[in-house]
C-alpha cells in the first residue's frame, strides 16, 4: 500500500499502525524488526502468537506500550519520536509510576457503620444543646468531612443510608453555622446536605434539608426566596412522618410572619395544618402542641411560626424514615 492508497473515509488509524503503513511494511516484517530492536536494548521480546496478539492490541490502541525497552524499539525501527508514536514524554518526576501503582481504598458500607455515624451526629446535637454551637464547631465540621470522604469511596447496598447520614450531619453543621451568623458556611454545609439528601432518596431527609436551608435565606434577608424553598420542601409532606409535616407546615409561616399588614391570614392558614399534624405525633409533641395552641389563641403569629421549627435540628432529627 502506498501513501496514495489510503481511504479518506476510513477511520483514523492508531499511531503505531500509521507509522508501519507509512514505511510500507507488513505486520510480520515489523514484528521481526521489533524483536531485533528489543534484543539490542537488552530485553526479551514476546514471540510467536503472543507477539502477534500484542501487536494487534498495540496497533488497535486497545493497550498501551508500557515497557520502556519496547517503546525504545518502536522508536528505533520506525525512526519517529515517541510523541508521534503515541507515547507520553518521559516522566522525570516519577508521578506516573506512582499513580499506576496506587490503590483505590474502597469502603464496604454496612448498617453498623451508618449507625455509628448517626450516633456521632446525635452526640454532637447533645453537645450543641449543652455547650452551644461555637464550642464544638470544629467537631461538627470534621465529622461532616469524614462521612463525605467515606461516601466518595463507598460501595454496597447501604450507600444511600450513608448519604442520608451525611445529609443529617451537614444540616446540623449548617444550622450551627447559622447560629454563629456565619451565613456563607451555613449555605455551603446545606448545599452538601442537599446533594447527599438527593442521593439518599429519602423524602424526609430532602424535605428537612430544603426547608432548613430556607432559614439561611431568611437570615440573608431573602424572605420571598425562603418561602419558595419552604413550599418546595412541603411538596414532600405526604411522604414524611407527622412531626416533619408539622414542621414543614409551620416553616412558610416563619418566612411570612413579618409584622406588616395583610400577613395574618396566610400565616394562620399555614399554622392550622401544622397543629393538626402535631396532634398525630404523640408524647414528643406535647409541649410544642401547647405552645402552638397558646400562640394561636393569642394571635402571636410570629411566636406561633417559631414554636415548631426548633424541634427539627434539636431532637435527633430527622424522624424515622
Amino acid at each position: 500500500m502506498t501513501e496514495g492508497d489510503y481511504d479518506d473515509d476510513a477511520p483514523a488509524a492508531e499511531p503505531l499502525k500509521v507509522a508501519r503503513l507509512r514505511l510500507g511494511w507488513s505486520q510480520a516484517s515489523a514484528m521481526r524488526r521489533f524483536q531485533d530492536a528489543v534484543t539490542r536494548h537488552g530485553a526479551t521480546a514476546p514471540t510467536g502468537a503472543s507477539l502477534k496478539r500484542m501487536f494487534a492490541y498495540w496497533e488497535a490502541g486497545d493497550r498501551a506500550v508500557t515497557v520502556p525497552a519496547y517503546r525504545d524499539a518502536f522508536v528505533d525501527i520506525y525512526g519517529a519520536p515517541p510523541e508521534f508514536l503515541g507515547f507520553a514524554p518521559p516522566d522525570s518526576s516519577g508521578r506516573i509510576d506512582e499513580i499506576r501503582c496506587s490503590r483505590i481504598e474502597l469502603v464496604n458500607v454496612d448498617a453498623d457503620l451508618v449507625a455509628l455515624f448517626e450516633s456521632q451526629t446525635q452526640y454532637l446535637r447533645l453537645l450543641d444543646r449543652r455547650l452551644g454551637s461555637a464550642a464544638q464547631a470544629a467537631l461538627a465540621e470534621s465529622h461532616v468531612a469524614q462521612i463525605d470522604s467515606v461516601l466518595h469511596r463507598s460501595v454496597g447496598a447501604k450507600r444511600n443510608s450513608l448519604a442520608a447520614a451525611l445529609a443529617e450531619a451537614a444540616a446540623l453543621a449548617g444550622w450551627q453555622a447559622l447560629d454563629r451568623a456565619d451565613l456563607q458556611t451555613a449555605w455551603d454545609f446545606h448545599e452538601t446536605a442537599r446533594s447527599a439528601a438527593q442521593e439518599s432518596g429519602s423524602p424526609s431527609v430532602q424535605a428537612h434539608v430544603i426547608a432548613q436551608q430556607a432559614f439561611v435565606m431568611l437570615d440573608a434577608n431573602k424572605p420571598a426566596l425562603a418561602v419558595d424553598a419552604m413550599t418546595q420542601a412541603g411538596a414532600h409532606a405526604s411522604a414524611v412522618p407527622p412531626l416533619m409535616r408539622s414542621w414543614l407546615a409551620a416553616a412558610p409561616a416563619l418566612g411570612s410572619a413579618a409584622p406588616r399588614p395583610g400577613t395574618r391570614r396566610p400565616v394562620r392558614r399555614w399554622m392550622l395544618p401544622s397543629g393538626q399534624a402535631l396532634s398525630e405525633c404523640g408524647p414528643i409533641s406535647t409541649s410544642a402542641r401547647g405552645r402552638l395552641r397558646v400562640s394561636m389563641q393569642s394571635r402571636k403569629l410570629r411566636t406561633c411560626s417559631r414554636c415548631i421549627s426548633p424541634l427539627a435540628p434539636r431532637r435527633g432529627w430527622p424522624p424515622a424514615r
